[in-house]
């Protein structure tokens, strides 16, 4: 069963299994209704070859990596397979320094006239220590019941710094003052999940049953102290500072269940059906001090205490044959949600419930052995994170503060694509038309302040053309390539302005892996955006280049690499913000270049099969958990 990863996770997660105990690799672009409705990517199908002997193996890695800052980690995998029973389990410590430059410009008008500007220099450092564990166990039963235990651990301890200067610009683009914003603070969290999962095979046809039950809890302890400094326009101090000081608690909580039944109605018919249900509550705190003068006085107009229900409970059945050189699937899932949400200072209360349904449905026709042609068609929902919905107020100086959206509504999305598979060629044209689509804003409010928060457009139409061709140049040269171009059309409104937005953009990449002789390997990758408009923010075009090489040593056990990322630091953002009464220009100058070396051992057997992999109960609501 597949499990949610992001894309270093994936990434080393392929790097960790031998080539010799892949089976085959799919990509399902249309996920049946047996999983979440969220979101709208494909599921990358990884199948193992089967081998029951015994015993156990694992790997060691070790990495350092040098950008502007240092960052290194070390991790172990192990697993341990008897007749009985399976042990795995993994261990890891990231340390990472991290910076970020924001270089901007913020530009007022009112009626159309230029009123002035800010000009601001943001410069962030994050220093990360990230402690991980996972254990699981598998205990067989019998032939057909296997019953499995995962408990994993997540530490994130993280000081932050924070320099941000800013130069106050007239209506006749000279300077009129400055101010100079100081802060430091910690940001920690503790992430624990729970599964426990049952699974057992009724018949030797496929029968089967499988139930999942999951428990999360996610721990914020924030806090955090800012300096303020003003000065005239010829650089002398003309008002006391203003010191703030905040601390943020915040208490998450997911407990799921599922259970999900499979029906073989022939050897090419298959009927599926499932039940799940998921509760989430949240209780966050934030307090603000203001410390200019003794003794501190809270500030109840930033400070807030924000409660979070929810309740989701869905249902699904899902349909498969084939039929000759046919292939269909037809599916149908149901979600009934109820949320409400309560901010205790200011005593507004949300409270709302609604039912949902998300057919799909898939067709393939197989012109020859390695010919095909497909059509689908799916409706799906992304539920905004819960960082997104979550009100507190993250203040970066007096001109600029982040803040969630409790008011957000989740997007639905009804997605079109005609595919066309040749052998080595891959070519598909899709579109999908959204409604209330989640969009990040940076807007200005009263007094020139600026506010970074999701809101809900109208609608987005996306109409795109895909084209993905791996082929080998020669035996020891593979190549993958991806073209995808596509037209984006965006309504909404937000302050003041409305957005009618359409554009053309165009991602490109390309991968090269080399193979060369005493166990020497290279590899090359090239990616570009053309950028482009996408509501009021344009991006400007980003490309960046990868280079890495690789040695296997002591008999294939270990193997040692070196890579640099984004070698010509080119694939930081750069946008534009266009509103009635306000512009901002942007860079986010990030440590993207970066050497890592890499040392990979792996020890025991090769051929033992690997651990159950499993979609747990809970995958999306902690994917929303983890989003801001």
């Amino acid at each position: 069963k597949p499990s949610q990863m992001s894309g270093e996770q994936l990434s080393t997660y392929l790097r960790s299994i031998p080539s010799s105990l892949i089976q085959q690799i799919d990509i399902i672009s249309n996920p049946s209704a047996r999983y979440d409705a969220a979101g709208n990517a494909g599921i990358i199908d990884i199948k193992l070859k089967r081998d029951q002997r015994f015993g156990t193996n694992g790997t060691v890695t070790a990495s350092y990596g040098q950008g502007i800052y240092s960052r290194g980690n070390t991790s172990l995998t192990f697993n341990n397979r008897g007749k009985k029973l399976n042990l795995y389990g993994s261990s890891g410590y990231n340390k990472i320094n991290w910076m970020n430059n924001l270089v901007l410009r913020r530009d007022f008008y009112e009626s159309g006239l230029y009123k002035g500007s800010y000009d601001q220099d943001n410069f962030v450092r994050r220093q990360f220590n990230l402690p991980t564990a996972r254990l699981g166990l598998d205990y067989y039963i019998s032939k057909r019941a296997v019953l499995g235990v995962i408990a994993n651990a997540n530490l994130n301890n993280t000081h932050r710094s924070t320099d941000n200067r800013s130069l106050v610009i007239d209506q006749d683009g000279s300077l009129a003052s400055s101010f100079n914003t100081l802060a430091g603070g910690k940001e920690n969290s503790r992430n624990y999940v729970a599964n426990i999962n049952f699974r057992y095979t009724i018949d030797t046809l496929g029968q089967e049953i499988s139930v999942d039950a999951d428990y999360a809890r996610f721990l914020q302890d924030w806090a955090s102290d800012y300096t303020s400094l003003y000065y005239n326009k010829l650089g002398v101090i003309n008002q006391p500072p203003y010191l703030l000081s905040n601390d943020q608690d915040g208490d998450l909580r997911i407990r799921s269940a599922r259970m999900d039944y499979i029906k073989p109605l022939s050897a090419n018919t298959k009927l599926e059906a499932g039940l799940k249900t998921s509760f989430v509550s949240a209780d966050n705190r934030v307090l603000f001090f203001d410390n200019s003068s003794l003794p501190a006085q809270l500030d109840s107009s930033k400070s807030n205490h924000f409660l979070y229900d929810e309740n989701i409970t869905a249902g699904y059945l899902n349909f498969r044959t084939t039929s000759g050189n046919f292939e269909l699937q037809l599916g149908l899932r149901t979600e009934a949600t109820h949320l409400t949400t309560e901010q205790l200072f200011t005593r507004l209360k949300y409270d709302t419930s609604y039912l949902q349904f998300f057919p799909s449905a898939f067709v393939r026709y197989k012109l020859e052995e390695n010919e095909s042609v497909g059509v689908s068609v799916s409706h799906r929902i992304d539920r905004p994170t819960y960082g997104q919905l979550n009100p507190f107020k993250l203040f970066v100086d007096q001109s600029f503060y982040v803040a969630g959206n409790p008011n957000l509504l989740p997007q639905t999305t009804w997605s079109f694509e005609m595919s066309y598979n040749k052998k080595q060629w891959n070519a598909a044209f899709s579109y999908s038309h959204t409604k209330n689509l989640l969009t990040p804003v940076l807007m200005p409010t009263a007094n020139r302040v600026t506010l970074q928060t999701t809101v809900n457009f109208q609608s987005e139409d996306y109409l795109g053309l895909t084209l993905s061709t791996p082929f080998r140049v020669a035996r020891w040269w593979n190549t993958l390539n991806n073209l995808n171009v596509f037209y984006n059309h965006v309504k909404g409104f937000v302050a003041e302005t409305v957005v009618n937005a359409a554009y053309y953009n165009a991602v490109f990449s390309t991968n090269h892996s080399l193979t060369f002789k005493n166990n020497w390997g290279g590899e090359f990758s090239f990616n570009y955006n053309s950028g482009g408009k996408n509501g009021v923010m344009e991006d400007r075009a980003a490309y960046g280049i990868g280079l890495g090489v690789q040695k296997t040593i002591l008999q294939n056990k270990a193997t040692v690499r070196f890579a640099i990322t984004d070698l010509l630091w080119r694939t930081y953002p750069r946008f534009k913000s266009y509103f009635t009464t306000y512009r901002e220009t942007l860079s986010a100058i990030r440590d993207t270049r970066i050497g890592t070396l890499s040392i990979i051992y792996r020890f025991g057997s090769n051929k033992i099969q690997a651990a159950r992999r499993r979609t747990t109960a809970s995958e999306e609501e902690r994917r929303r958990a983890g989003g801001n």
